[in-house]
């Protein structure tokens, strides 16, 4: 019983695209503005660099659901590159410089 409990809060909780889309987008906003998010400047960066990477994410990402957990990738010159894994509404990203590694290396 408590395996059947188990898988079906799994099935509920499996994050979707737009929740991977908005941790990753958060990640490169982060590591490029890193504490310049309060000034004007960085407000301005904020916005442009926001919406830049929807752009790119919505383009490029490609969301995997495999009903218990799911993943983003980002294609990449040797490859996908897998930048976020997603499980119990929870959204767990690779390292600041991969996912930018991934983005700069675009084919």
């Amino acid at each position: 019983m408590c395996a059947v409990a188990a898988l079906v809060l799994l099935l509920l909780t499996c994050p979707d695209k737009k929740a991977h889309q908005d941790k990753i987008k958060s990640v490169i906003l982060n590591y490029t503005l890193g504490d310049e998010v309060n000034t004007l400047g960085g407000a301005l960066g904020s916005m442009l660099i926001g919406n830049a990477a929807d752009i790119y994410l919505e383009n490029n990402l490609v969301y995997h659901n495999y009903l218990l957990f799911s993943t983003c990738q980002l294609p990449a010159n040797q490859g996908d590159k897998t930048v976020s894994y997603g499980v119990l509404n929870q959204i767990f990203t690779f390292d600041n410089e991969d996912i930018s590694n991934a983005i700069s290396n675009v084919n």
